[in-house]
């Protein structure tokens, strides 16, 4: 029989004008699909499907009803779900994010535009349009990326360790959370998307900055809260409590109480924390002179509402974006600029007052802050010679501190 005509296969595939299709009725429609497998690779000399054409077609078969019965269960799913392009992923996304927010406080706007930017940078790096579908991307190309970045840095530690952040920030964009909801607006998100490759980055460990960019900060604290309040007590927020970026877009004046003597109680738990179990909470005493500074810094800002930052979301967003900005000018180059700031706070307190104050000030573990927030050493660290003091030549109490 000509290939010029359907020619009839074992049951599911067809053949028509040369080409092998699948075909099969599931949730009550004939879904047809063109085989990947063609020719020799999928015919044998007699005709005969070969093992992986059956193969392919159980998986498509397998898949197709997996989605009919997603959509039986979602009736507010559109008949048939398709493959979005990157660009109508991200529209959703955004959509869905802003109504999850909304509800549960999370993720941030300013989380949502961050990984939406990282999905933008990553697509433009690989060559690929954000108009193409998601299946335009493969676990090879993402591979190939990442080997790029390594190969040609000279911390591949580091340039790992960024790789990881950067896919996990946007493969946040299809997290579990969000399929249901993509499901919803018959969006089908695919396979080969979650096959992209685990890379395994450890964070460096935390490295003392130099003298000079210290001072820079400090200087540059100081002119900020004359020349713009508003923005310095975003500032103050991360540089004076040591708050994560996100908890100062988010402060609230109710986290602090003037104490008796002038001085401040400030005590929050923070968002990183707040739903775990153990939920740590941070509390710190604040200087009165401090706490005067924030209180005249909000008076010149004009804040009259519930926020430290005075204005809505978008404001307080684009002061934290403000301060990432300055501190750059200021000499920072670190993936978070404005992270520096939260390191700067906990490694002055464990210098001064130890690991177990930086960890109460800070809410975070003695582990994670010995490893992330302060250098190999303690500037006060004693310099021991265990030989003399095993033979009590000298005693602990006499140990030369460097």
């Amino acid at each position: 029989m000509s290939d010029k005509k359907t020619k009839k296969l074992p049951e599911n595939l067809f053949l028509r004008d040369g080409v092998i299709y699948f075909r099969a009725r599931i949730g009550g429609k004939l879904k047809c699909k063109k085989a990947n497998y063609q020719g020799p690779a999928a015919l044998t000399n007699q005709g005969n499907p070969r093992p992986a054409l059956l193969q392919e077609l159980a998986e498509w078969i397998g898949y197709e009803r997996c989605q009919a019965e997603l959509r039986r269960r979602n009736p507010d799913a559109a008949p048939e779900g398709s493959i979005p392009s990157w660009e109508q992923l991200v529209e959703v996304y955004q959509e869905i994010a802003k109504r999850r927010f909304a509800e549960d406080g999370r993720p941030t706007p300013a989380t949502v535009k961050n990984n939406v930017q990282r999905l933008l940078k990553l697509l433009k790096d690989i060559g690929v349009a954000k108009t193409e579908p998601l299946t335009s991307v493969t676990a090879e190309e993402i591979s190939e990326w990442n080997m790029e970045r390594v190969s040609s840095a000279q911390d591949t530690d580091k340039a790992r360790y960024v790789s990881m952040r950067i896919l996990g920030q946007v493969t946040s964009i299809w997290a579990k959370w969000t399929l249901e909801f993509y499901e919803r607006r018959g969006l089908v998100i695919p396979a080969s998307i979650s096959r992209w490759p685990d890379i395994a980055g450890v964070a460096p460990r935390y490295k003392d900055p130099p003298d000079a960019l210290k001072r820079a900060t400090v200087e540059g604290g100081r002119k900020l809260a004359a020349e713009n309040p508003s923005v310095w007590l975003t500032f103050a927020l991360m540089f004076h409590t040591g708050m994560r970026p996100g908890d100062a877009e988010r402060a609230e004046w109710a986290w602090f109480r003037e104490l008796p003597d002038g001085r401040a109680k400030l005590t929050f738990t923070p968002n990183k924390t707040r739903r775990s179990a153990r939920g740590r909470q941070v509390e710190q005493v604040l200087t009165k002179d401090f706490w005067g500074r924030l209180c005249a810094a909000r008076k010149a800002a004009g804040g009259t509402g519930p926020y430290v930052v005075p204005g809505a979301a978008i404001g307080r967003q684009k002061a934290l974006e403000t301060v990432n900005d300055l501190m750059r000018a200021w000499g920072w180059t670190t993936y978070k600029a404005s992270y520096e700031l939260r390191k700067l706070f906990v490694s002055a307190v464990y210098n001064k007052h130890g690991l177990m104050w930086a960890a109460s000030y800070s809410g975070d573990n003695p582990m994670t802050i010995e490893r992330y927030y302060t250098d190999a050493y303690r500037r006060d660290a004693p310099s021991l010679d265990v030989a003399q003091i095993v033979a009590g030549v000298e005693t602990v109490e006499e140990i030369k501190i460097n």
